[in-house]
């Protein structure tokens, strides 16, 4: 048996090699490459308990497969969870987790904004103050998606976790009209500053539509 082409490879180049990307970025110019509701938090292994627990009673969104401590972690003793929270809050959030005892590293990571389906305003017209006036938005948004897809709003809900507009219309279903099918459909939305700070500008993120057929009285209940 015969080897060759072998290279020594030390302590610090092994473990080097065990660390990935987990595109957390602490300061980020804006939010085309990560999203303003999408907060990671990597940190070591025997703080996570800790820090975990000092989350209870926040509204805000873990996400579960992040809790599961991967070989990769167990190697590198750290370990990156990821959150949901309303834009809002994140700023806050990241400033707090940097503040805690074991974390390495805190920041805005990737999540559900993309930029084909966002749109960037000013944000002059949208807001009470320092705040986004939601109310005033969601109405907007609804009556343009409304129109667009031919259909009647039904509700509209913000999510006091994500900051996540959750908007549903119906329609009657053109599928054998005899019937008299309706069709549900569920946009979701979310409405932020289109960078970390103080901005003049907001960015709305519109989600493909959801569509669920059911007879009139299954799609009242």
């Amino acid at each position: 048996m015969a080897s060759t082409d072998n290279t020594d490879l030390s302590e610090k180049e092994y473990q080097d090699s065990q660390i990935s990307d987990d595109g957390i970025t602490a300061a980020p110019k804006d939010f085309t490459d990560v999203s303003p509701e999408s907060v990671g938090v990597r940190l070591k292994l025997d703080a996570a308990l800790d820090f975990l627990k000092s989350l209870k009673g926040q509204d805000l969104e873990v996400s579960l497969s992040s809790l599961t401590v991967s070989c990769d972690a167990l190697r590198a003793g750290e370990q990156t969870i990821n959150f949901t929270v309303d834009p809002d809050r994140a700023a806050a959030l990241i400033a707090k987790a940097k503040s805690t005892p074991g974390v390495i590293a805190a920041g805005w990571t990737s999540g559900v904004v993309e930029m084909d389906r966002a749109i960037r305003f000013p944000a002059a017209e949208w807001r009470d103050g320092d705040k986004v006036n939601r109310d005033k938005l969601a109405t907007a948004i609804s009556s343009v998606l409304s129109k667009r897809l031919a259909a009647k709003p039904s509700s509209a809900a913000w999510n006091a976790n994500t900051g996540k507009l959750k908007l549903t219309f119906k329609r009657p279903s053109p599928v054998y009209p005899a019937l008299g099918l309706t069709e549900t459909i569920e946009v979701t939305a979310l409405v932020s500053s289109d960078k970390p700070g103080v901005s003049d500008k907001l960015m709305l993120w519109v989600s493909s539509p959801v569509i669920s057929t059911a007879t009139k009285a299954q799609a009242q209940n």
